[in-house]
This record gives structure tokens, sequence and C-alpha cells, in this order.
């Protein structure tokens, strides 16, 4: 060839040679790719064959799944597992359908509470999320909202800080990460110092998955205190002494208490302890802070604008929840 031709054949040549380039580098990741898929899928298949073998449904949860386990969750808030009319009607419908055990459980309920317990607003099978912590719940449905704003609107949801924690630093603390009340378990997997009254008792006892508080009239409150209504979580767990949060055998069934009367009777004991799974979130379940004196309450507003919170989403302002200790 030419000399003087070389220039213009390797000209054209270029990106012709690098579109090759391209398209073979493209199939090699194609197939890496469904390589990697596959493995990844023959893999799954073993793990979900190993967990089934062990009697473990390792199938993702359908909205009727979730709506079986709400309907019989409540069953168990309430003892009623223990029932001989709830087993009758359990033994009843093992072997039917999803759609035909929700109906039957709904039945029950519905002749339990006296009504029809889907017309009921507070019958939410699927729940809600936290603010800011991202864990969704789900609440009772058998006590109205109206009903339990009437027995309970006097009481309030107690925490007192351990380990000599200054509350405006601590509250400072919580706003600057997920904004939430956390377990010692979540403690540890957040990489957080662990603290508490009781932490290795806590773990002992499967209590290290909760976080504690008490449950105290609106007149003796402690340093944070969260609205009542958190009582009617479902994974609200409400004792009349302090068992460190033990959920360990039958100490749940034969220790809990689960309704409007039996939560005031044991807000009478000042170790009364009730009990949630892993977070309560902060502003939207915050009741009151009680400080020392006038300059924490200036202090806290302050980490509050720090934040750009200047009121609660229920719309009171953030000066007015917190109160000096009298």
């Amino acid at each position: 060839m030419d000399i003087l031709l070389q220039p213009i054949v390797m000209e054209y040549l270029q990106p012709v040679i690098q579109n090759i380039i391209m398209v073979l580098f493209i199939a090699v990741l194609c197939l890496v790719s469904r390589f990697i898929h596959s493995a990844t899928q023959r893999a799954k298949e073993q793990t979900d064959n190993q967990i089934e073998s062990i009697g473990i449904n390792a199938d993702i949860s359908t909205p009727e799944d979730t709506e079986l386990m709400y309907l019989k969750k409540q069953a168990y808030i309430l003892k009623r597992d223990k029932d001989d009319d709830y087993k009758k009607v359990i033994t009843g419908i093992e072997k039917g359908s999803k759609k035909d055990q929700i109906k039957a459980l709904k039945d029950y309920w519905s002749k339990e509470l006296g009504e029809d317990i889907t017309k009921r607003k507070e019958y939410n099978p699927f729940g809600g999320y936290q603010n800011g912590a991202g864990n969704r719940l789900q609440y009772r449905f058998d006590i109205k909202d109206d009903e339990f704003k009437k027995e309970m609107g006097d009481y309030v949801i107690g925490h007192e800080l351990t380990n000599d924690y200054d509350i405006v630093k601590f509250i400072d603390m919580v706003l600057e990460n997920n904004g939430a009340m956390i377990s010692t378990k979540e403690k540890i997997r957040l990489g957080i110092p662990v603290g508490g009254k009781s932490p290795i008792d806590d773990m002992r006892t499967g209590g290290a998955s909760y976080f504690f508080t008490r449950i105290r009239k609106k007149n003796k409150p402690l340093q944070l205190n969260f609205k009542i209504d958190l009582l009617k979580r479902m994974d609200a767990i409400s004792y009349a002494h302090d068992y460190y949060g033990e959920v360990i055998g039958e100490h749940v069934f034969e220790k809990r208490n689960s309704t409007p009367v039996e939560w005031k009777n044991i807000a009478g004991f000042s170790d009364n302890e009730t009990m949630f799974k892993d977070t309560v979130t902060l502003i939207d379940n915050l009741d009151t802070i009680v400080v020392a004196d006038k300059y924490d309450k200036e202090s806290l507003i302050n980490v509050f604008k720090k934040h750009n919170i200047n009121k609660l989403p229920d719309g009171r302002l953030i000066k007015n929840i917190i109160k000096v200790e009298k």
C-alpha cells in the first residue's frame, strides 16, 4: 500500500475497529451478567429449598398473608389464641385457602366486637410507616380511637434518660441521626455504644429488641413523654413491673396487660414497663419534654431550630411542648 494512503485508510478503519471492540466488550458483559444471574438464581433456589425443608415458607408475603397475620396478632394480644372458641375457628380453617381463613377470622372478630370490623376506621391490616425510621407498624382494631382517648387521655408514655445523658445533647443526637428512640439491638446494629439501665439483662431476656418506657399520669411525667396512642401498636407489651423486657416462654402471655383498665391499674406502679419493638420515632409521637430549668428549655428550642423544626406534625409549637420541671 502506498505510504501516502496509509493515514487515510487508518482514519476510516479506526472507528470500525473501535466499534468491533465495543460490541465484543458488551457481548462479554452480557455473558458474565447471564452467568452471575444464573448462579444467583441457583443459589437462591438451593437456599429456599433448605429453608422450606425445615418447615419455613420462603415465599415473599402477599397482602393476604399480611391481613391473615394481622387478624391472628389481635388474638395473641388479647390472649384469645388460648381460648377454645378461637382454637375451633383456627382448627376449622387450617386446610382452607388464605381467602377463606381471612373471612373466617373476620367473622370471628366481628362477632366478638359486635359489628363488622372492616367498617371500623381502626381496621387497617397494612398499617403505616413511622416518620423517619422507616418501620411499618400495625395498630389494634379492637379499641376505637374515641373510646381510647376517653379512657387514656390523662396518661402518657414516659421515658427517663440513663447514663447521665444531657437532655439537650441527647435530642440533638437523635435528630442528627434517624430521629428515633431505638432498642439495644438497633444500637448494636448501627454501631452505637450500648447504654441503658440493664443492657446485659435485656439481652438475656429477649428485651434487647425493645425500647423501654413507663405509663405515667400526665401530671407525673418523666423527661421524654410520648403520646399514649402508642399503646395501640400491636408490638406494644405492657407489664406491671420491670422484668427487663422478658419475652421468653409463656412470660408475655402470663404477665401482659392489654386493656385500658389494665393499663390504668399498672400505671400506679412506679416500675411498670411498656416496650416497643425496635424503634419509637420522636417527632410524630412526642407529647412533652421536661427539662430542669428555663436555660435548658431555651437550649432545646435552639436544637430543634438547628434542625429546622419549629412545630410538630400535629401543629403544636416546639416552645409549647417543652416544660420546665416544677
